[in-house]
């Protein structure tokens, strides 16, 4: 069940030599509009990528037919628009009964399409090795069949222009459109989406029925608002949009209205209080209610999909989020898979997760639903009580900051993060429940000893497979990435300048923002006491560091690292350092232009990619991304955390793009409504609040590394971080990979020096205290 799940999620998304079950794997959506089949239920996606089986759908006459025209696989548009006028000929000669569909009372009925042309004759026999003649373009009036065939309610789009806009628009109206503005021949993907867009805002100035747009205005400030609004909206799953301009300065526009106006009655949480241990040990066995909708909350994923929860449950907490209307219902839980905890794919270690299909009882006009959902909950207490006292507890709000996030944010980012289908959270016992659509990543390719990623096999809009925390030497050009990641950051920041979350997070106030850490705690004074005690601080964590990599872990860290005279040096250049620690971060609270709402652990696996068709093939701007894993997300400094973005990156691929990270966030920050800043400035900072947390990463060695694995002898047979070992028990991957990496950036990029360097510049900053 696991393996059929897996397949179908990643076959039905692109159609790849890795994953496809046929010559012919992902062309289900052509059978349907060769047959005017309702496309509803078939997660249409007509931009020339992926298209479901026609095994599925029984269709052996339109499949034997496309073979012996040659067409194997539909990567192109062009191959697609002419298969497609080709498959309506043989459909008409060989017609097969169409499948139920679901009436739409909500869209026009569609315009007849004219009628088909006459199938081509066969091609000439050539040698195998011959070029073949590529096929004709479709003209306007193919294109106007092709369109009236489809049901336009089901939300799928072209690179972000949704089709779900044009709901309300009479085909003719589009077709005009499109005639004006001399689009004849439409081969080319990228063409046609920008075609489509533009005619969406040109048809709706004239279009009776045009109220459903997102903007009716024809007006600069609306194309703007409409192209904030694509990005914000979600285009069909598989298929990314591209990078939007600059947004317009209303900092909810209309789909970010309609979500913020949806979820307006659900008021925000009740206010943190940290459980004690007996409370926790009471409260997490018990089905209570959550905070947000009062439903009774499972207490472990494992009993989500019980009879108890199930189908039924599910759909009372669907309509109760509004994801699903008053009149419709989770009928089935088709599928349960529970995510692995360890292993080379484990994935996470905030929570446990699983990825649960289901079926609706029909799907509803104007509304996108995803059969494919992920869902996300805290450890459960009986098996886990270490993992969930620290992550639900200790650490803080975190959680119900994540929540907060997709009920009161999603249609405000700039930037796509998974759709909520439902999230609430008990305070009296932690537990909390999320539930999102199902991110479609590709299936990784293999190698010997792992896998690798390469962007280059994508198309646009493609979404890669998912990158594995601090496995970034399986990637290929994993710089891009981290552009994408900080062009993310960037966004977010710029919006929140612009005052798109005050309706949840609150206006900042012009005095500027208090001091806080990365983890959004106040900072402590600069005293002549706190200054002694992060100094033993950091003696004690670097002779831990020194005890381990020597005594337990030398195989792993190599002879370079595992030497007691250069364990000994860092020491002393950490204690050094230690007694400026806390002038450090004050200098970065100092400048509250730059204090806005950011990820706070941006790593390269809590976020998914894709190529961008703005910059297809060349440049930083290559690929885009999504954000995942919003735990504890607020207002704090934001190159505090770039460091939890960067913490698994490769040391030299730092060195070498440190200076052009930094620009790429200035540049983004400005280009999308922030303040100018100094990328210098952002890289000083970056450096000093490197410094500043390397220590606090040391506490896992006893906490967590040598829990998990504390055999001497075990760990003196590791060779590298590959071994099944450390990369499989997810805890030891993570901590013992990132002492690995922090120690060859501190060296890369010559921290020690660096850092004194600002201290004998800046005096007055940190001259000693006086108390």
């Amino acid at each position: 069940a696991k393996c059929a799940f897996r397949a179908t999620t990643h076959d039905s998304m692109r159609d790849d030599a890795a994953s496809s079950s046929g010559p012919l794997a992902g062309c289900g959506s052509l059978a349907a509009i060769a047959e005017g089949v309702e496309l509803q239920h078939l997660l249409p996606q007509l931009a020339g990528e992926t298209l479901h089986s026609l095994w599925a759908l029984q269709r052996p006459a339109l499949l034997s037919h496309l073979r012996s025209i040659g067409v194997e696989r539909l990567t192109e548009r062009q191959k697609l628009a002419t298969a497609v006028v080709k498959a309506r000929a043989a459909c008409t000669a060989a017609p097969q009964p169409p499948p139920p569909a679901t009436p739409l009372a909500a869209v026009p009925p569609p315009q007849p399409p004219p009628p088909p042309p006459p199938p081509p004759p066969p091609p000439a026999a050539q040698p195998p090795t011959a070029a073949q003649p590529p096929p004709e373009s479709p003209s306007d009036d193919q294109l106007a069949a092709l369109l009236s065939s489809l049901s336009l309610d089901v939300g799928c789009a072209l690179r972000g222009a949704s089709f779900a806009d044009l709901a309300a628009l009479q085909r003719p109206e589009l077709l005009a459109a499109l005639k004006e503005r001399g689009i004849a021949r439409l081969s080319d993907r990228q063409k046609l989406a920008s075609a489509i867009a533009k005619a969406a805002r040109t048809a709706a100035s004239v279009s009776t029925s045009s109220s459903t747009l997102a903007a009716s205005s024809a007006s600069a400030s609306a194309s703007a608002s409409a192209s904030v609004s694509a990005v914000a909206s979600f285009s069909p799953t598989g298929i990314m949009p591209s990078r939007p301009p600059r947004p317009d300065p209303d900092p909810l526009p209309a789909p970010g209205r309609a979500a913020f106006e949806r979820r307006r009655r659900v008021p925000p949480l009740p206010k943190y209080r940290r459980l004690t241990s007996a409370e926790l040990a009471r409260t997490a066995p018990l089905n209570l209610p959550g905070d947000w909708h009062g439903l009774p909350l499972p207490n472990s994923l494992a009993e989500l999909a019980t009879p108890r929860f199930g189908a039924a449950w599910l759909t009372r907490a669907f309509r109760a989020a509004g994801s699903i209307g008053p009149d419709n219902a989770v009928e089935e839980i088709t599928a349960f898979e529970p995510l692995e905890l360890q292993g080379l794919d484990a994935q996470g270690g905030a929570g446990e997760k699983a990825l649960l299909r289901v079926r609706y009882a029909r799907q509803e006009p104007g509304r996108r639903l995803h059969t494919d959902l992920f869902v996300k909950c805290p450890w459960e207490y009986t098996r886990f009580a270490y993992q969930r006292s620290l992550i639900s507890v200790q650490l803080g709000d975190g959680d119900g900051m994540e929540l907060s996030v997709y009920q009161f944010l999603e249609g405000s980012l700039p930037l796509r993060i998974p759709q909520l289908y439902f999230a609430d959270l008990s305070r009296e016992s932690s537990f909390y429940l999320l539930i999102t659509e199902c991110v479609p990543y590709a299936p990784r390719g293999r190698t010997e000893d792992g896998y690798l990623l390469d962007w280059r096999r994508f198309g646009v809009g493609e979404v890669l497979p998912k990158s594995g925390k601090y496995q970034d030497d399986r990637i290929v050009d994993a710089h891009l990435y981290y552009y994408a990641l900080f062009r993310a950051m960037a966004r977010v920041a710029a919006a929140d300048k612009r005052g798109c979350f005050d309706h949840h997070l609150g206006r900042q106030g012009d005095g500027g923002p208090p001091a806080r850490s990365a983890m959004g705690q106040p900072l402590p004074a600069d005293t002549r006491a706190r200054r002694a005690a992060l100094v033993s601080r950091n003696s004690q964590m670097f002779g831990s560091l020194k005890e381990f990599v020597l005594e337990y872990a030398p195989g792993l860290f190599g002879g370079e690292i595992a030497d007691a005279a250069y364990l000994d040096r860092l020491k002393g250049e950490y204690v050094e350092m230690a007694p400026y620690f806390t002038a450090a971060m004050h200098a970065l609270a100092a400048h509250p232009e730059l204090h806005v709402l950011s990820h706070v652990n941006l790593q390269i696996d809590n976020a998914w990619f894709w190529r961008s068709a703005d910059a297809d093939g060349a440049g930083e701007a290559v690929l885009e991304c999504g954000l995942l894993d919003w735990y504890n997300a607020s207002r704090v400094p934001a190159v505090s955390v770039f460091m939890g973005c960067l913490s698994g990156i490769e040391p030299e691929v730092l060195a070498a793009h440190e200076e052009g990270l930094m620009r790429c966030f200035a540049d983004e920050y400005f280009k999308y409504g922030g303040p100018q800043v100094d990328p210098n400035l952002l890289r000083l900072q970056f450096r000093l609040a490197f410094c500043a947390g390397f220590a606090g990463n040391l506490q896992y060695i006893e906490a967590e590394v040598l829990k998990e694995m504390p055999s001497k002898e075990e760990w003196r047979s590791v060779r590298d971080r590959w071994d099944p070992r450390v990369m499989g028990r997810w805890n030891v991957r993570c901590r013992t990979v990132a002492f690995l990496q922090l120690i060859r950036a501190h060296e890369a990029l010559g921290m020690h020096s660096f850092f004194m360097e600002w201290v004998r510049q800046n005096p007055a900053v940190c001259r000693s205290p006086g108390v």
